[in-house]
């Protein structure tokens, strides 16, 4: 839950929007748009990245410091389930 006693969670769908959510009050902290459905969605372990796979197989990277899409690139594997 983060180094900061922060209390977040990731939401995605079919709709392309990833939701990040403040757990404690319920509160929508942030709404990230993508070019694609995601499939699955997660922090990296500071919790200052996240890390978004496509179901086109791209991974797509966020910075939370400012809130946009920093990096993304091709994963060309159809077996791939989730990140």
């Amino acid at each position: 839950f983060g180094l900061e006693g922060n209390c977040r969670m990731l939401s995605s769908s079919e709709d392309k929007n990833v939701l990040l959510w403040d757990l404690v009050d319920g509160q929508l902290l942030a709404k990230f748009i993508f070019p694609t459905a995601i499939s699955c969605v997660l922090f990296n372990s500071l919790e200052t990245l996240i890390v978004a796979g496509g179901v086109d197989g791209i991974i797509y990277l966020v910075d939370l410091a400012d809130n946009h899409i920093v990096n993304s690139t091709l994963y060309n594997n159809p077996n791939a389930l989730s990140l």
